[in-house]
């Protein structure tokens, strides 16, 4: 009988640090998969951000504006045609802004506004998309000539003629498998029709 009962601990023990030891397994492996799909999506995300200033161009209609937290200007992107009920290349307005939603939750988002609504970012025909939520920072630098000809002096704000050279964005997003983090990306997007701002 008493053999029995050790024999019954023994395996009790041996079964309850099995399964401690899987669980934590899958916690880990849970968390490291979501960090991984973060940063795949934030990658993805911001190459879009990229593409999107590659093709900007000078349009009458929609000058460049570059604030810390809030980025306009032309670009040529695909973009449905109402009639044809197909998509195809033409200069539309992006705005990328950071906003709050009715929860206070910080929202980065993607305005892609065409000809059809007037360059209007509000209209209805203006194709809105959620980028990142969860946001702790979104902020952007524009070059403008520095003190050496190989140097850039990054500034919070856009007050030169045009497009700038570069940008600089910098995003905070909430850590979704560890709470009271976050996760810090960066990325430099040089435009081939930029100009440097001057430098003062």
């Amino acid at each position: 009988m008493v053999e029995l009962l050790i024999a019954l601990t023994i395996f009790a023990t041996v079964a309850i640090a099995l399964y401690t030891a899987f669980s934590l397994g899958v916690s880990v492996w849970r968390r490291t998969e979501s960090g991984i799909d973060l940063h795949q999506d934030v990658r993805v995300k911001l190459e879009r951000v990229a593409k999107d200033l590659r093709g900007a161009v000078e349009y009458s209609g929609i000058p460049f504006e570059g604030e810390q937290s809030r980025l306009v200007f032309a670009s040529v992107v695909m973009h449905p045609d109402p009639e044809a009920e197909k998509r195809y290349p033409q200069i539309c307005k992006i705005v990328y802004s950071l906003e709050s939603d009715d929860e206070s939750e910080s929202l980065l988002t993607r305005v892609v506004a065409g000809k059809e609504s007037g360059f209007d970012e509000e209209s209805t025909t203006a194709e809105k998309d959620p980028f990142f939520n969860n946001v702790e920072e979104f902020s952007i630098k524009y070059a403008y000539a520095g003190e050496e000809l190989t140097e850039y002096d990054w500034r919070d704000s856009w007050e030169a003629e045009g497009v700038p050279r570069g940008i600089e964005i910098t995003l905070s997003l909430q850590d979704p498998s560890e709470e009271k983090s976050k996760l810090d990306f960066k990325k430099k997007i040089f435009i081939p029709i930029g100009v440097l701002g001057a430098s003062e």
